[in-house]
Formats: C-alpha cells, sequence, structure tokens
C-alpha cells in the first residue's frame, strides 16, 4: 500500500501523509471518505489504484467480503468442475 503526502487535504491528521487508494476514491468521488469506511481493490491488487479498481464500502460489508471470499472461490470451482463432468458425460 503506497502512502502518499495529501497535500490538499490532510484531514486533521498528525501527519500528511494517507493511503494511496482512499485519496484517489476522495477526488474521483468529490467527498472524504466516510468515517468507518474503507475503499476495497475489486481486482484484490492492492497497488492497482485506478478509480475503476476502487470501491468504497463499509468496513462491515468489506469484512463480510473477505470472510466469503474462500467459499465464492470453491463454489466457482466446483461448478466449473462438474460443467467439465457434463459435458464429459453427454
Amino acid at each position: 500500500m503506497a502512502k502518499i503526502l495529501d497535500t490538499v487535504k490532510p484531514n486533521g491528521l498528525k501527519h500528511p501523509y494517507r493511503a494511496e487508494h482512499i485519496i484517489v476514491w476522495e477526488q474521483a468521488n468529490n467527498k472524504t471518505l466516510p468515517k468507518g469506511w474503507v475503499v476495497h481493490h475489486l481486482n484484490g491488487i492492492r497497488d492497482d489504484n485506478r478509480i475503476e479498481n476502487l470501491f468504497g464500502m463499509p468496513r462491515k460489508r468489506h469484512n463480510l467480503k473477505l470472510a466469503l471470499e474462500p467459499y465464492e472461490k470453491r463454489i466457482q470451482e466446483l461448478e466449473d468442475e462438474l460443467r467439465k463432468l457434463k459435458q464429459r458425460n453427454s
């Protein structure tokens, strides 16, 4: 995670360095990230700070999403395997 000097809006922080992805999201959305929110990297690559890869959401929702990801991945793997088996047997 890159931290950069935020010369535009130090936001009352003790130091003016902030996470780059938060600054990018705030500039694109023309507002400060709401309290209790996080910026999620949609593709999972934490240094890909293009705005199309960033999504602001409440921290609780983000934590739930992260908790479900391994299960969603396994479901996708099983669905792919089932599809291949059906094709092989038809």
